[in-house]
């Protein structure tokens, strides 16, 4: 096996010393070094094949390349991931790497920051208080998508849940179910979504949504589910048409529904939200409700810029880009009544 080529191999080849070798590599710009002296320090490591530490080069420099992200404690969904990937390759293109962190789960963020410097710490949601104090009090650049003036995030659900009900009126569906979650990591987003549903529902002069709530979107589920399709498909004034909190609940009741034999869109409309990669691959595709992901994930690294002093301050976060995706799900109602005139309105 080869030996480690290290800095003193640099050095030698280069005619310069070890510390001149770390200043150059790390690119210290506290520290004046001809440009050829330069030249020569990274020609040489290119030919030995050397590679600077990363440890190293934070010591020198006070601090790393690494930019931390606070992740809320919430159930994953491919939303997050593309958050997630889209803000991985924009800092990646000025040498900055991604590191995740989950708020409330194991360590406390003094323990993370003494084992940690990055160059900026990023949230998508407000911390806890107690941690948002110790990242203020850390002298390094912090940017949440949450903080401001920016729409509020059930805001934002409300108009995720007012879509939901309007679309599924404008196909014709006169009494709407809404299937939603009792898990209180998500009653933040919960409460504006059923919101808006309810308030897109008057205003259309429907009936209020009947509501059911499951505490999670797991196959123990389903038994459940099924018992309370088959008792809204009974009366007069049945449900033709269910929103769903996003499309992991709404693969439970496509389930659910196929077990118990009711046609879907034939005798049950389904629509959800967040586009998850498995939405397109349910029989028949999922409706579902899209949010503007590359907006926000690039509102994320506007804040990291601006902390860089690489960019203007982001100001308040843009209201995302809030549509319907259209697909196999949703249908005009076999059973149920049409609408009047006054609930063809058009979503928005």
């Amino acid at each position: 096996m080869a030996a480690r080529v290290t800095s003193s191999d640099v050095a030698a080849l280069a005619g310069v010393s070890r510390a001149t070798v770390s200043y150059v590599l790390a690119g210290n710009s506290r520290q004046t070094i001809p440009p050829e002296t330069q030249e020569r320090v990274r020609a040489a490591a290119a030919h030995l094949g050397y590679r600077v530490n990363a440890n190293a080069r934070a010591l020198v420099r006070g601090r790393s390349n690494l930019v931390l992200l606070i992740l809320p404690d919430l159930p994953g969904t491919d939303v997050r991931s593309l958050i997630v990937g889209r803000v991985t390759a924009r800092i990646a293109e000025d040498g900055y790497s991604l590191v995740l962190w989950t708020a409330g789960q194991g360590e406390s963020v003094e323990a993370l920051l003494e084992n940690l410097t990055p160059a900026a710490v990023l949230a998508l949601l407000e911390p806890p208080e107690r941690d948002a104090a110790v990242l203020r009090a850390a002298g390094i650049p912090y940017f949440c998508m949450s903080s401001g003036d920016e729409p509020a995030a059930g805001d934002v659900d409300a108009v995720t849940g007012s879509l939901q009900v309007r679309h599924l009126a404008q196909a014709g569906h006169r009494r709407i179910g809404y299937l939603t979650t009792s898990d209180r990591r998500l009653q933040r987003f919960v409460a504006g979504r059923l919101d808006g549903a309810r308030r897109a529902a008057a205003e259309l002069g429907l009936p209020e949504p009947v509501v059911h709530t499951v505490p999670a979107a797991g196959p123990d589920q389903i038994a459940g589910v099924r018992s309370v399709l088959r008792s809204w498909r009974q009366g007069p004034d049945l449900v033709s048409g269910l929103c769903c909190y996003n499309d992991n609940y709404a693969a439970l009741v496509n389930r659910a529904a196929h077990l118990e034999g009711i046609d879907i869109p034939g005798e049950l409309s389904l629509i959800g939200v967040d586009d998850d990669e498995m939405a397109a691959f349910l029989d028949p595709p999922l409706t579902t409700v899209t949010l503007d992901v590359e907006g926000i994930a690039d509102h994320l690294v506007a804040g990291f810029n601006h902390g860089r002093r690489a960019g203007p301050e982001p100001g308040p976060a843009p209201r995302p880009r809030i549509e319907v995706l259209s697909r196999d799900s949703v249908a005009p109602p076999t059973l149920a009544e049409p609408l009047g005139e006054e609930a063809r309105l058009s979503p928005g």
